[in-house]
């Protein structure tokens, strides 16, 4: 199920020289990033100045945090891979998502990383948008141990609670 989705990061980001610059979401949003079992990504790119003839690239990664300090890659390859940017044009990455698999810690952000292979740097307007879905263990298949059912005639303090089969 759709927890919510939107835009978490709309930035312009430079970098100078040859070299990367790394940039996150906000810290605001780093619980609620976490929140979820599975997270899609797009990342939109445009206002792109760069010259010397290589093109600048764009990737992003998912860190997770217990305390909000200290960060990990939460994968060992980043979600979104480095794709080409080039000025005059607005390009997007190809669909992206968690697939690690693995439970996020109490906090999530993304890095938003702008890279430049020649001296005279790069600059891009980066817009990140991700949707955040709570499986609930149905969209995995999996049996959900407990589920409400819909009220009866007999008012809305008598609830039934599913219990499903041992094996099931």
């Amino acid at each position: 199920m759709r927890q919510t989705c939107g835009l978490v990061f709309d930035e312009v980001v430079s970098v100078v020289g040859v070299g990367t610059q790394s940039t996150f979401t906000s810290t605001e949003l780093n619980e609620q990033l976490a929140r979820a079992d599975a997270m899609a990504i797009q990342v939109v790119v445009s206002d792109v100045t760069a010259s010397g003839g290589a093109a600048p690239q764009v990737g992003a990664a998912i860190e997770t945090s217990a305390e909000g300090v200290f960060w990990a890659t939460k994968s060992a390859a980043q979600e979104v891979a480095y794709f080409d940017v080039v000025t005059n044009a607005t390009r997007a990455s190809a669909y992206s998502y968690d697939a690690s698999g693995l439970p996020s810690l109490r906090f999530v952000r993304l890095r938003v990383m702008l890279k430049s292979t020649v001296s005279t740097g790069a600059s891009a307007r980066i817009r990140v948008w991700v949707t955040l879905r709570d499986g609930g263990g149905e969209l995995y298949g999996e049996a959900a141990a407990v589920r409400s059912k819909p009220q009866d005639e007999d008012g809305p303090d008598n609830h039934h609670v599913y219990q499903p089969k041992p094996g099931n």
